[in-house]
C-alpha cells in the first residue's frame, strides 16, 4: 500500500474490493466501489462550485457516510476539509469559517436550520449547501455530476486536513495535517489497534474530532466494514455492536463507562469484540478492571492529540487486573521520540520526574493555520512538539500522566496531580465519576476540590470521602470540598472539562 493521497487510498480500495462493504451508516451499506463513485461526483460537483486545490471545504453535521464522501472528494481535488463541530454556537461556527476562509460549507440535513442561519449571515463567504444523510436514497445535489478523474496527485506535504482544537483556553486552532502524515497515522493506527482486512470495525467518536476521523478513515485503509453511528447512545453501541458482529471498536473511557453499566446479566451483546480501543486519556483503574471483565476482550490504549493522532500505546498484553502499568499511557509508538522535560528550564528530567512531554514524529502536525506565534510555541527547534502534558516515564519506557501542565494544583508550594486523586476517589463504591480541581485558598493558594457524581441509589457525606482520601493519601493531596452534581461537562472527545468547573471559583483570565 504506497498511497500518497487520501484520494487515492478510496481510489485503490475501490479498486481492489469493488463490491465489498465498506461503510454501514444511516441505515445503508456503502460498498468500497459505490463510497468511491460518490466521491467522485462529490469531487466532480465541487469543482463545478470553483473549489480548487487548497481551497477549504467545511463540513457541519454527524456522523454519516456523506462526512466520508466529502472527506474523499476534497482529497481526490487536493481540498482541504473542515470538519466543523455540530455542537457550536453560531457566532463560532462563523469565526471558524472566516479563519479557515472556507469557500464553500457542506451541512448535513438534520442541521438545515443552522444552514439557512450561516446563508444569511453576511460574515460567511462561503457557499453552503445541504446533503440529505437521513434518506439513504434520497437524490443528493452532487448526483448529476459526472465522477472527477484526478489527473495527478496532490504533493504528500499538502495540507489534507483542518481539524479545529476546541478553544477551551483561547481562539480556537486549525491543526493543519499532510497527506502523509495522515497516512502514516492510519497506517500506524491500524497496526496498532487491530484492524485488519477481516474486522469489522466500530466508531463511536465524534468525526469532527480527530480520534472519529482517524478510525473511520483507518477502517477503509485497512479495507474492512465501518460501522459509524449519529449518536452514542450506550444501547445503541451495544446493539450496533450485536447486529454487525462488531469485532473491533473505539471509545472514550466515559462511554466504556456507559456501557459497563448498561450490561446486565447474561448480556451477550459485545461478545463478538475481540479488541475494544481506548484513548482520550487513561482510564481509573477501577473502571478498566471492570470493563475487562465486562467484556472479555483484548484492550489497548492510545493516547495523542491534534497534532500527534498517537504517540503512546499500552498493548494487550499490559493489561493484567491489578497491575500498576494500568495507570500508563503505555510506552512509545514505532517511528517516535519523547522527552520529557522541565516546563520552566526546558532541561530534561530523567526517569521518575515529572515534567512536560515533548515528541518528535514525522506524523506531526504542520503548525497551525495563520498563526505562526502559537505555531513557535508548540513546535520548538529540532523538530519537538510541546504536549502540555505533565507525565513522568520509568526506567523501563513507560509514560504516566499526572495532568496537563496548565491544570497542575500548586498548594502551598506542593505540585498535586489530579489524575492520582482521581484514581483513589474512583475506588470507592458511591462514585461513578469524579474530576478533581484546584480552588483558591487565602493559606495554601490552592486547594484540591472534589466534584463527583454518584452511583444511582448511592450516598456519601464530604467528610466520608475526604477520610478515604486520607487513608490512600498524603494529607497535601487531598481534598478539603467536595461537590456532588448531576453529570460533569465534557468536551465532544469525552475530557472533562475543567475549565468550567473551575469558573466559578477563578477569575477569568486564569
Amino acid at each position: 500500500m504506497t498511497e500518497l493521497s487520501l484520494g487515492e487510498v478510496f481510489a485503490a480500495r475501490a479498486r481492489d474490493l469493488g463490491a465489498s462493504p465498506a461503510l454501514i451508516a444511516d441505515g445503508v451499506e456503502l460498498s468500497f466501489a459505490e463510497l468511491d463513485d460518490r466521491a467522485g461526483r462529490l469531487a466532480g460537483a465541487l469543482r463545478a462550485a470553483s473549489v480548487g486545490t487548497g481551497s477549504r471545504v467545511g463540513y457541519l453535521g454527524r456522523n454519516s457516510s456523506e462526512y466520508v464522501v466529502s472527506l474523499a472528494a476534497c482529497g481526490k481535488l487536493g481540498a482541504v476539509m473542515v470538519p466543523l463541530n455540530w455542537r457550536l454556537a453560531h457566532a463560532e461556527l462563523v469565526a471558524i469559517l472566516a479563519d479557515a476562509q472556507a469557500v464553500l460549507v457542506i451541512v448535513d440535513d438534520e442541521f438545515t436550520a443552522a444552514a439557512e442561519t450561516l446563508r444569511a449571515d453576511r460574515g460567511v463567504a462561503a457557499d453552503v449547501r445541504l446533503v440529505d444523510t437521513r434518506s439513504p436514497a434520497g437524490p443528493r445535489w452532487y448526483d448529476g455530476h459526472a465522477p472527477h478523474l484526478p489527473t495527478s496527485l496532490p504533493p504528500a506535504e499538502a495540507v489534507a486536513l483542518q481539524l479545529y482544537t476546541s478553544g477551551t483556553t483561547g481562539r480556537p486552532k486549525g491543526v493543519l495535517s499532510s497527506h502523509v502524515s495522515v497516512i502514516e497515522s492510519l497506517r500506524l493506527l491500524s497496526r496498532v489497534a487491530g484492524i485488519q482486512r477481516s474486522s469489522v470495525s466500530l466508531c463511536t467518536l465524534p468525526t469532527f474530532h480527530i480520534g472519529g476521523t482517524s478510525w473511520t478513515l483507518a477502517g477503509i485503509f485497512a479495507g474492512c466494514p465501518t460501522v459509524l453511528l449519529r449518536e452514542t447512545d450506550a444501547e445503541a453501541v451495544l446493539d450496533a455492536v450485536a447486529a454487525q458482529h462488531v469485532t473491533t471498536m473505539i471509545a472514550v473511557p466515559a462511554v466504556i463507562q456507559l456501557l459497563v453499566e448498561a450490561l446486565h446479566d447474561g448480556d451477550t451483546r459485545g461478545k463478538t469484540l475481540e479488541r475494544l480501543y481506548y484513548g482520550g486519556g487513561p482510564m481509573t483503574g477501577p473502571v478498566l478492571e471492570r470493563a475487562l471483565a465486562a467484556f472479555g476482550c483484548e484492550f489497548v490504549q492510545g493516547f495523542g492529540m491534534t497534532e500527534l493522532p498517537l504517540m503512546l500505546a499500552l498493548t494487550p498484553d499490559l493489561h493484567v487486573p491489578g497491575s500498576p502499568l494500568l495507570l500508563s499511557c503505555g510506552q512509545l509508538v514505532p517511528e517516535t521520540e519523547a522527552r520529557i522535560v522541565d516546563p520552566a528550564t526546558e532541561a530534561e528530567v530523567g526517569p521518575g520526574s515529572v515534567g512536560e512531554l515533548w515528541v518528535r514524529s514525522s506524523r506531526t502536525m504542520l503548525g497551525y493555520w495563520n498563526q505562526p506565534d502559537e505555531t513557535a510555541k508548540a513546535l520548538v527547534p529540532g523538530g519537538w512538539l510541546r504536549t502540555g502534558d505533565a507525565m513522568h516515564v520509568d526506567e523501563d519506557g513507560f509514560y504516566f500522566l499526572h495532568d496537563r501542565i496548565k491544570d497542575v494544583i500548586i498548594s502551598g508550594g506542593e505540585n498535586i496531580y489530579s489524575a492520582e486523586v482521581e484514581n483513589v476517589l474512583m475506588a470507592h463504591p458511591a462514585i461513578l465519576e469524579c474530576a478533581v480541581i484546584g480552588v483558591p485558598s487565602a493559606r495554601w493558594t490552592e486547594t484540591v476540590k472534589a466534584v463527583v457524581v454518584l452511583r444511582a441509589g448511592h450516598s456519601a457525606a464530604d467528610s466520608e470521602l475526604i477520610s478515604f482520601c486520607r487513608e490512600r493519601l498524603a494529607g497535601y493531596k487531598c481534598p478539603t470540598s467536595v461537590e456532588v452534581v448531576a453529570a460533569l461537562p465534557r468536551t465532544p472527545s469525552g475530557k472533562v472539562r475543567k475549565a468550567d468547573l473551575r469558573k466559578p471559583y477563578w477569575p477569568a483570565t486564569r
